[in-house]
């Protein structure tokens, strides 16, 4: 299952906010829209390092859905 992310289109009140962050932390955020889905939020720690590892590998973002 493929999903597609759109970069979002933030409110002005949530662009401050974000920018708020970016200036606290010193790094460039960039915001996503994706179509609703359930994240999944019980993950061991040892699938959440096999995830890492292969994000770390392909040099991509990986995000788990279930």
């Amino acid at each position: 299952m493929a999903v597609i992310c759109n970069f979002s289109k933030p409110s002005e009140g949530e662009l401050k906010e974000i920018q708020a962050l970016e200036k606290e932390l010193g790094k460039t955020l960039m915001a996503f829209a994706c179509p609703e889905r359930k994240l999944a939020g019980d993950l061991s720690e040892d699938q959440l390092k096999k995830i890492q590892d292969l994000e770390k590998k392909l040099g991509v973002v990986l995000m788990a859905f279930g």
